[in-house]
C-alpha cells in the first residue's frame, strides 16, 4: 500500500500542470467577445475579434467557426468556406496533438485525463476500419 501511494504521489506530483498564457487568455477574451457581437449583429466588430483571437492563438477552432459564421451571415461565400478549412485545419491538428498527447501519457504508463486507461478508447463508428471497409465498396 505505501508503493501504490508513493506511485500516485509521485504521479500527480511530477504532473505538468498547464497555466494558460497570457495571448490565451487575451484570445479566449476575444472569442467571447466576437461571439457576443455575432449574437447582436454587430459583424464588422464580431469579424474584428474573431480576427484578433486567430492572430493570438492559431489552433483556436471557434474562432476561425465563428468568423465563418460572420461571413456567411454577410454573404462573403468565398471567405466562409476560407475560414470554415481553418477551423477544420485546427480540428485535425489539436486532435493529432492530443492523441499524441494521450499516447505518451500512456506509454509512461499513466492514466489519461478523462480517467481511462490504454485499451479503452472507443473510436466513433465513421472512423472504424470495418466501417470504411463498408464505404468503400459502395
Amino acid at each position: 500500500m505505501p508503493v501504490l501511494l508513493a506511485i500516485v504521489l509521485g504521479a500527480l506530483v511530477g504532473a505538468p500542470q498547464a497555466t494558460p498564457t497570457r495571448d490565451h487568455l487575451d484570445a479566449m477574451r476575444h472569442l467571447r467577445l466576437g461571439q457576443e457581437n455575432m449574437h447582436a449583429e454587430q459583424w464588422d466588430k464580431a469579424e474584428a475579434e474573431f480576427q484578433w483571437a486567430i492572430k493570438l492563438e492559431p489552433p483556436l477552432e471557434m474562432a476561425h467557426y465563428g468568423l465563418g459564421q460572420v461571413y456567411m451571415a454577410t454573404k462573403r461565400f468565398p471567405e466562409a468556406v476560407k475560414a470554415y478549412l481553418g477551423c477544420r485545419d485546427a480540428f485535425v491538428s489539436n486532435t493529432a496533438r492530443r492523441a499524441n498527447n494521450d499516447q505518451e501519457v500512456v506509454h509512461r504508463g499513466g492514466i489519461l485525463p478523462t480517467g481511462r486507461t490504454r485499451g479503452t478508447y472507443n473510436a466513433p463508428p465513421w472512423i472504424t476500419s470495418s466501417s470504411a471497409t463498408s464505404a468503400s465498396r459502395r
